[in-house]
């Protein structure tokens, strides 16, 4: 999905590099800090409850995010650099969580 996406972005005459960073960015900071801090800090009760409220936000954005792309005509570019960036970002994440952070913060050492 990331290489068809960055295919299609390179096809751009503009490419939203900068837009693919904050998707990128974004991503990192809530699956990585975000989350090892929720898990270390947080029973696991009420996380389940805060990934419940979060997905209601999740899917009460994305229409408004869709309408925004179909008004503007490039909801292609806002999905292709989504993708690509949260992609990068989810990947980021996961590789600073395996190398740097303790063990115990670790989402897969259950």
């Amino acid at each position: 999905m990331a290489f068809l996406s960055a295919i299609r972005l390179i096809q751009y005459d503009a490419v939203p590099w900068e837009l693919v960073a904050v998707f990128a960015i974004g991503t990192a900071l809530l699956v990585g800090p975000v989350a090892w801090t929720a898990r270390n800090q947080l029973p696991e009760k009420r996380r389940e409850n805060l990934v419940y409220i979060a997905g209601a936000i999740a899917l009460l954005c994305a229409p408004v995010i869709l309408g925004l792309g179909l008004i503007f005509d490039n909801l292609t570019l806002f999905m292709d650099a989504g993708a690509l960036g949260s992609i990068v970002g989810f990947a980021v994440a996961l590789l600073v969580e395996r190398l740097i952070v303790p063990k115990r913060l670790h989402g897969f050492a259950q």
